[in-house]
C-alpha cells in the first residue's frame, strides 16, 4: 500500500477507536469521573493528531508532489513518518487516558509527584512523534527542491536490458 493509502488507514482506524473513548465520554456517570482530567488530553489529541493530522498529511504526500510536478523525496521515508507518529501517538494518548482514569488533573504546569512515572512513561512516545515529524519536514524540502533519493539496488531488470531477436 502506498503512503496515501497507510495514512488514510490508520486515520480511520484511529477515527473509530477515538470514537470508542469518545462514547463512552458521552455517559453522565463516567464523564464526571474523568472530566477535567488528562482523559480528556488524551482522548482530543488521539483524535486531532490522528484523524484531522493524518488527513493533512495524506493531502500533502498525494498533493504537494502534483503541484510541484515533482517526485516524492522518499516513500520510504513517508512511511516511517506516518508509522512513527501512528505508534508514538497511541503510545503517548493511551499513557495520558490511564492517567485520566487515575485522576491526574489537566491543567497543572507540574503535576504532584505521585503523577509523575506516567509521565515519564508517555515521553518517549513524544520524543519518537517529534523525530518522526523531523523526517517529514526533511521529505518535504526535499520534494520542493526536487532531489531524487538515492536508490539502492538497480530498478532496471534482466529483460529491460537484453534485446529480442525480432
Amino acid at each position: 500500500m502506498d503512503t496515501v493509502g497507510t495514512t488514510l488507514f490508520l486515520g480511520i482506524t484511529s477515527w473509530f477507536l477515538a470514537g470508542l473513548s469518545g462514547l463512552v465520554n458521552a455517559a453522565v456517570t463516567f464523564d464526571q469521573v474523568v472530566h477535567n482530567t488528562l482523559w480528556i488530553v488524551g482522548h482530543f489529541h488521539h483524535m486531532a493528531l490522528l484523524n484531522i493530522g493524518f488527513v493533512i498529511f495524506a493531502a500533502t504526500y498525494k498533493f504537494v508532489p502534483e503541484l510541484l510536478e515533482k517526485k516524492l523525496y522518499s516513500d520510504s521515508l513517508a512511511k516511517w513518518h506516518i508509522w512513527l507518529t501512528f505508534i508514538g501517538q497511541i503510545g503517548a494518548s493511551t499513557v495520558w487516558m490511564i492517567q485520566g482514569l487515575q485522576g491526574v488533573p489537566r491543567r497543572f504546569a507540574v503535576l504532584p509527584d505521585h503523577y509523575v512515572t506516567l509521565s515519564q512513561v508517555a515521553l518517549p512516545f513524544v520524543w519518537v512523534m517529534g523525530a518522526a515529524q523531523l523526517l517529514f519536514l526533511y521529505n518535504m524540502v526535499q520534494t520542493v527542491r526536487g532531489t531524487k533519493a538515492k536508490r539502492r539496488f538497480s530498478t532496471a531488470t534482466v529483460e529491460a536490458t537484453v534485446s529480442t531477436p525480432a
